[in-house]
């Protein structure tokens, strides 16, 4: 039988329960690690922008997202876990998740640097309004503030 990412998602969040169990007793919140997650990415993502003639500093890319991916299961532990789960928490984790998904990407799917850098930044930010509105709109739902059932 093949295994798939759901059978490692347990042995990975063992490998971080004592950093997450540190993290907690240090006072560090799952909304703090969902804003550093988010701001990382949009660092990484400013940085691969600027440097978007070299090839190499993509090679950095698998790198954090591997690191992001952490951080989002460290956010996740931290809330259920040590009891920090809340309304305002849940919006910043899906809006962070939209945030840390594309800025790091954003560079590579625009292409090298152009010179219609600002009608492309243009698009990536309507784009990125746009899934923010509907990820909003969806936790909506999933904090009790909508008529619809939560899907997640």
């Amino acid at each position: 039988m093949a295994v798939t990412i759901y059978d490692l998602k347990p042995r990975f969040q063992a490998l971080l329960r004592p950093l997450v169990a540190r993290l907690a007793a240090a006072g560090v919140t799952a909304n703090q690690v969902t804003m550093f997650a988010a701001l990382g990415s949009i660092v990484v993502g400013a940085y691969l922008w600027v440097a978007a003639e070299r090839v190499w500093p993509f090679l950095l890319l698998p790198l954090w997202l591997f690191v992001r991916m952490a951080l989002n299961a460290v956010d996740g532990m931290l809330a259920r876990e040590f009891g920090q789960s809340s309304a305002l928490g849940a919006y910043l984790n899906e809006l962070g998740d939209v945030a840390s998904d594309a800025a790091p990407k954003w560079p590579a799917r625009l292409g090298r640097w152009s010179a219609h850098r600002a009608a492309t930044t243009a698009r990536w930010a309507r784009a990125i309004a746009r899934s923010s509105s509907l990820r909003s709109a969806s936790m909506s739902a999933c904090t009790g503030r909508s008529t619809r059932p939560c899907s997640g």
